[in-house]
């Protein structure tokens, strides 16, 4: 039967024979493809014909070496690969076939969603509704999907998101969003959602304090109030609105005798009301006359030797709890100059009899030193100084590790009976350490007095000191890293480090047996374990040590649990690629121990080669790469770093008969800056980022572009302020 029916078919269908005699026919042609960069590509046809069927396949019409199956897949694709044709030749014994060609479409990576600009934290009244934004990059189309305290809102799937009828009930709530594409999604910061049952109206938690002056001096006075935000501030001065006296602090012009008994009242008001504090009370004593000119200026400020005196005759401060604050008191020596010159502060009284004591106001005389040369920078608004003479060193009172008095030590240097010469300038620096605890230092306004004496007379200037109702945490969020190599004569490890975390700076290593109460006690938030193993990776991939994951845990075991622990693996090998493999393997021994032990080194920008093997990058071209030649600096330290000032911020203590080195104007103002970045992390948290940004990006855009106006810096890091004491609970 089967010959008969070949036989058939070969006879009657002619036709028919001549398009079937085996020879290879494509049933299904090969399909075009488009992918993303990275990805493979699959290309796959279906034939008939008489077996064996062999194929070939083809790009651009040249043979692909090993493509002999029905289908073909791709290497991962590039961007040069868009366009390409992919053609197979399918063969046997009788014949070939070609295919269509199919075209091969790569599209460039998608790029994962990234949020630019976080939701905002709302506060609306009882039947109001909230709306939540969100702004992201990446690969398009974005996908959105809102959340509420955890929970997908049904339907809140586009880039902002509006609810509904608040109620109470609501308060409270943290609306999220997820963003999303091809490529993975982003969660964003949660921002909170609070719900007043009726908008709150003002209420003042700090009146604010009479004060006493002399005639000429001017008199601060501050209010600390509560209520729906933003509230607006109007000073009185005996039932007058004072023009422009519109923030929650006010200092008078220079009083004069008529401003004796006049009463200062504030009006703090927002859209649900308004509240008149109590009246504060100026008392103006007569002038007696100065034997010598006496200014406030703010620690901003570089007094030179010779500057003419300023207008502010009185302190005002503000801070949190766990803040230190401070400021300058300039005395310029009259005709015929001045002698025994010294500084003394009382303890400060606030609310209800709470007194924060003479002990936590430390004073210092500013030291003069003269620099030649300068260093180079990147450009910006900031640019060095210069040669010229500068208040540097700060010489302490008293010795600030045991407390004791210097002036009677045989120091070289001393802060007491200082001499000034006629019309030359001596500043003195001043610190005040907010204790913590609410019991120790309750918000409100503090007052108190720094006096200037003399053999020719003394200066008494008034000190208020507002006090916010929140706190700056023992160790600052701010991470850093400080040393000297090797320690100046006079100083151990112990005494930088103490030294430097005075400042809320750390150390490169604290002594693992003075951990625990330096955390407790001084605020210590890092440290490095190169106390037990030194890294010293070089260029060519030598090194002092690499220690196992083993004798890792070990010296990790000597520190307290919690305590952020590092190695500084290399320094400033730029360009170098023989140190690769003993930075992976140390990242490697310390990211596998049985604690969160980091990594560091210095480049002047982050390699792609050592990620995940480094973890925190020290980058010299973030802050303008340093200077290539050395400059000559009058006061260097030993062998310094031939730069004026470069690196120098604490100063010897042999000179000053300390028992701990001394500090400088300029690791104040790091410190300063680290308690400043401490109320953007505490907004941040709080959901506040983006009031962080509009009010501090107008003023610092940039490492190179700043402000230098103490006024709008202080008006910035008040705002901030105001607001961390209005969303305390």
């Amino acid at each position: 039967m089967v010959v008969v029916l070949l036989t058939t078919l070969t006879v009657g269908c002619s036709a028919y024979v001549s398009a079937n005699n085996g020879h290879p026919s494509i049933t299904a042609e090969p399909a075009s493809q488009s992918v993303v960069a990275g990805q493979t590509a699959t290309f796959s046809v279906a034939a008939g014909g008489r077996n064996p069927l062999n194929y070939q396949w083809q790009k651009n019409g040249v043979a692909i070496s090993g493509a002999t199956s029905a289908s073909y897949t791709t290497p991962a694709t590039t961007s040069s690969d868009s366009g390409a044709h992919f053609t197979v030749l399918v063969s046997n014994s009788v014949g070939s076939a070609t295919s269509s060609a199919a075209t091969l479409t790569v599209n460039a990576a998608a790029s994962a969603p990234s949020i630019t600009t976080q939701p905002a934290s709302e506060t609306v009244t009882a039947g109001q509704t909230a709306s939540f934004s969100v702004a992201a990059t990446g690969t398009g189309p974005l996908s959105y999907q809102w959340n509420k305290s955890g929970t997908a809102i049904s339907g809140a799937t586009s880039s902002s998101y509006t609810t509904p009828v608040t109620t109470s009930a609501d308060s409270g709530a943290q609306f999220t969003v997820v963003v999303g594409n091809t490529s993975g999604n982003v969660t964003s910061s949660a921002a909170p959602l609070t719900v007043s049952a009726t908008a709150t109206a003002p209420s003042i938690t700090a009146q604010p304090a009479s004060q006493t002056v002399t005639a000429g001096q001017t008199a601060s006075f501050s209010v600390i109030a509560t209520g729906m935000a933003p509230l607006s501030y109007q000073w009185q001065k005996n039932g007058g609105a004072i023009s422009g006296a519109t923030s929650s602090s006010y200092t008078t012009a220079a009083t004069t005798s008529s401003d004796n008994a006049a009463q200062f009242t504030v009006v703090v008001s927002n859209t649900a009301g308004s509240v008149t504090s109590n009246a504060a009370t100026l008392s103006v004593n007569a002038t007696t006359p100065a034997a010598f000119s006496t200014w406030v200026s703010p620690s901003l400020t570089r007094v030179g030797t010779t500057d003419g005196p300023g207008a502010v005759s009185s302190i005002a401060l503000f801070g949190a709890r766990g803040e230190t604050v401070d400021t300058q008191v300039v005395v310029q020596g009259p005709a015929g100059g001045l002698t025994n010159v010294n500084v003394s502060a009382t303890a400060l009284t606030g609310p209800n009899g709470a007194t924060i004591p003479a002990s936590s106001v430390t004073l210092y005389r500013e030291y003069y030193i003269t620099v030649t040369g300068t260093a180079s920078y990147g450009g910006g608004s900031n640019p060095p100084l210069g040669s010229g003479t500068y208040a540097e060193p700060l010489i302490p009172f008293n010795d600030p590790e045991t407390g004791a008095a210097l002036c009677g030590s045989s120091a070289t240097l001393k802060a007491c009976n200082a001499s000034v010469s006629s019309g030359q300038n001596q500043p003195y620096w001043i610190d005040i350490s907010i204790p913590h605890g609410v019991s120790n230092s309750p918000a409100g306004t503090y007052t108190g007095s720094v006096t200037v004496s003399s053999s020719q007379g003394s200066s008494t200037i008034p000190v208020s000191l507002t006090v916010w109702n929140f706190e700056l945490p023992m160790q600052p969020s701010e991470l850093s890293l400080w040393t000297l190599w090797p320690a100046a004569s006079g100083n151990t490890t112990t005494t930088l480090a103490r030294a430097l975390m005075r400042n809320k700076v750390m150390g490169w290593y604290d002594p693992a047996g003075n951990a625990s109460s330096d955390v407790s006690n001084m605020g210590l938030n890092r440290s490095g374990l190169d106390s037990y193993y030194y890294i010293g990776i070089q260029c060519n991939g030598s090194y002092s040590s690499i220690p196992t994951t083993s004798q890792i845990n070990t010296a990790a075991a000597n520190f307290p649990a919690g305590l952020g622990l590092d190695f500084y693996l290399s320094d400033e090998l730029n360009g170098c690629t023989g140190d690769y493999n003993a930075i992976k393997t140390m990242g490697a021994n310390a990211h596998a121990a049985n604690r969160s032990v980091k990594t560091m080194l210095t480049l002047n920008a982050t390699d792609p080669n050592l990620y995940g093997a480094v973890d925190h990058w020290v980058l010299l071209d973030s802050l303008q790469q340093w200077p290539t030649l050395p400059f000559t600096a009058a006061t260097a330290c030993g062998g310094g770093l031939g730069r004026p000032g470069d690196g120098i911020f604490l100063y010897p203590p042999a000179p000053i008969g300390s028992t701990e080195s001394a500090p400088g104007i300029r690791l104040k103002a790091i410190r300063d800056g680290i308690q400043d970045y401490e109320y953007a992390q505490i907004l941040k948290n709080l959901g506040q980022l983006s009031v962080v940004d509009s009010t501090v990006l107008p003023i610092a855009g940039s490492w190179s572009n700043w402000s230098h106006d103490p006024n709008a810096l202080q008006t910035v890091r008040t705002k901030l302020g105001q607001l961390l004491h209005q969303l305390a609970p």
